[in-house]
């Protein structure tokens, strides 16, 4: 039953935004699957890329895409690098840009190499200061690295952690002015006593003084040339430093649950992490692992675990079992996360844990376990549930109104490892305690115009936020500036102040080009830096209440005309209002008595000039916001 997945595929809308309000149960994953009809697994990706690539087995290496449509962007986007290496995590998104006293830093894991061996790879850096820098051309690193973590101690030093190879080990790069002043120096951090070294860090700044350097990653799996360490393939350990990575006094140690009885290894990028004062975190997980937290309390000197959603199997050896749960003979349908993870520890020291949903199915002892890649689910849990589990806080949007997003290319869309088709977060927390996330979806009813096995759907980066600590979440706003470009490995800004501060990976072709798994040709992606006002998502009544259900636009960008949807339960009055990018307002209307259902109008946007802007429609009592692109 192990075949390639299929989906049913449309082209022509696009969207902006869709209502998102209390968070469903977990069990609403599978039912949202049955609806969609896509129930045939897929198999799992197994190869993780650790920077030893190959130039081989690309799916179509001939297929090459569009450029990106950056140009059609507002002035708030801004491109700030680019890069040929486009896969910047094999899961979970790591720490790639902080914002203090309004200067801001990125980096991101960049190459100019269209051959596909990337050689100059390595950590390219930009920062804003009044303005943004040149876009870089080359690594600061001494040799070829990828994966950088950066973060700030409270000193003022700037850090970057990026791992090397088999033979070359995972390095720190210190300087003591941030901002692209001073030279970097870089330092190898040992690995494991019996010679191993490590890949895909996780590293965050924390401690009383905020000095405090913890990083965790893992051995390299055997895939990846490696050997077992402490019978785990690819394990994972915690390294501490508390004076800003020059000297660790805790280096290399296995937290506790983590060894052979409970775990065959670790996968690459499954993890995420968040440091606040004494408190350190980090989650991990697998296709077939419990999603579980491993917390401290006192700056990472003792630890606790605790299961998030539990897998029902230990070890789970899929050429020898299937997934019977309740010993029926028959293989049951499970949930588990994508791989994808993100973390944040609020300003009251409580966890919060996001994770893309998946579910999976083995009914064959002699096969590969199969994942369904069209499960659409965003799972949400904090400290406070206790033992409950996860909800879905978020879905992929339905564009086309038939009540589930369903409505994709042919093979959905371009393959990022497991992820199922709502996947990537990144949180970020404001002073006030609004907690902020990004994710990723597939956009229904886009498509790439593409023949079989290359027809795929675009993700777009979505934004929305919670005022009530995660009990309820505002409408999600699409801040990508094209539906029909690829926007993916969106990273926060963890503290929100006058903006929420985020960069993405943007391009116009579906799917990622590095080898062995990549999906079409290597060509040039732009990152992109964006700042979004947060009273665009907090200002968002969402309440149950709310008559307007969510609020629609295509197309987006949009030339001559801009068609409006808005599903809604009855309005005896409906105002729009189309504001520029500085609040001024270049159109309104108002409608009177509308009907239950979805209210269409068509607007002339010709006279405007190209830009962003901003849709808001309300009643009364209630208003819902949405961003477009004239261009």
């Amino acid at each position: 039953m192990k075949k390639n997945l299929l989906s049913i595929g449309l082209l022509f809308l696009a969207m902006m935004a869709t209502a998102q309000n209390r968070p469903a149960a977990i069990s609403t994953i599978k039912e949202r699957l049955n609806r969609t009809g896509n129930l045939v697994p897929a198999k799992v990706q197994t190869y993780d890329v650790s920077g030893d690539e190959t130039p081989t087995n690309r799916i179509n290496p001939t297929v090459k895409g569009q450029p990106s449509n950056l140009n059609k962007s507002s002035m708030a986007q801004t491109l700030i690098g680019a890069t040929t290496y486009d896969l910047q995590t094999n899961g979970s998104i790591q720490n790639r840009i902080y914002k203090l006293n309004g200067n801001v830093h990125a980096a991101w894991t960049g190459s100019t190499d269209q051959g596909g061996t990337y050689p100059d790879r390595g950590t390219w850096y930009n920062s804003y200061n009044g303005t943004w820098g040149a876009a870089p051309t080359a690594r600061f690193e001494t040799d070829r690295r990828g994966w950088p973590s950066l973060i700030q101690l409270a000193n003022g030093n700037e850090i970057v952690v990026s791992h090397g190879s088999l033979t070359n080990p995972t390095a720190i790069n210190r300087r003591s002015t941030a901002g692209g002043t001073g030279g970097w120096i870089q330092t190898p951090i040992p690995g494991f006593s019996t010679g191993q070294n490590t890949l895909w860090n996780r590293t965050v700044a924390g401690g009383p003084d905020g000095n405090t350097v913890h990083m965790i990653d893992i051995s390299y799996p055997t895939g990846n040339n490696g050997t077992l360490v402490n019978g785990l393939n690819g394990c994972l350990s915690y390294s501490r430093s508390l004076d800003g990575g020059q000297n660790w006094d805790i280096l290399r140690v296995i937290p506790p649950g983590i060894d052979s009885t409970t775990y065959n290894g670790f996968r690459a990028d499954g993890y995420a992490m968040d440091a606040k004062d004494n408190t350190v975190a980090f989650i991990s997980g697998n296709l077939t692992d419990d999603w579980a937290l491993w917390k401290s309390t006192d700056n990472g000197s003792t630890w606790t675990r605790t299961v998030i959603l539990d897998f029902p199997f230990t070890k789970y050896d899929d050429v020898t079992q299937t997934t019977d749960v309740d010993g029926d003979g028959v293989a049951d349908t499970l949930t588990t996360t994508d791989g994808s993870y993100a973390i944040l520890i609020d300003n009251n020291g409580m966890v919060h844990a996001f994770a893309g949903a998946m579910l999976v199915l083995d009914d064959d002892p002699a096969a590969n376990i199969g994942l369904f890649l069209s499960t659409d689910g965003l799972l949400y849990w904090n400290e406070s549930f206790g033992s409950n589990p996860p909800v879905v806080i978020a879905t992929a949007p339905d564009i086309d109104g038939d009540g589930v997003a369903s409505s994709f290319a042919t093979n959905l869309g371009g393959r990022y490892g497991n992820v199922g088709i709502c996947s990537m977060p990144s949180a970020a927390i404001d002073a006030a305690g609004n907690i902020y996330l990004s994710y990723c979806p597939l956009i229904e009813l886009t498509d790439n115009a593409l023949p079989d096995p290359n027809n795929f759907s675009f993700r777009n980066v979505l934004l929305m936020a919670s005022t009530d600590n995660g009990a309820t979440w505002g409408t999600s706003v699409n801040i990508s500036n094209s539906n029909f470009d690829e926007a993916v490995f969106c990273a926060l800004a963890k503290n929100v102040d006058n903006c929420v501060s985020m960069i993405w990976q943007q391009d116009g072709a579906p799917g990622y080009s590095v080898p062995p798994n990549g999906q079409h040709a290597i060509q040039s992606n732009d990152i992109v830096y964006d700042c979004i006002d947060p009273n665009l998502l907090l200002s968002i009544n969402d309440s149950d209440n709310n008559p307007v259900k969510s609020v629609n636009v295509f197309p987006n960008p949009a030339s001559n005309q801009l068609t409006i949807s808005i599903q809604n339960d009855g309005l005896k009055e409906c105002r729009l209002e189309i504001r520029n990018i500085v609040g001024q307002t270049v159109w309104s209307s108002q409608e009177q008595n509308v009907a239950a259902g979805i209210l269409r109008l068509d607007v002339d946007v010709k006279s405007l000039a190209s830009g962003m802007y901003t849709l808001r429609v309300a009643d009364d009592q209630n208003a819902r916001t949405v961003k477009f692109v004239k261009n």
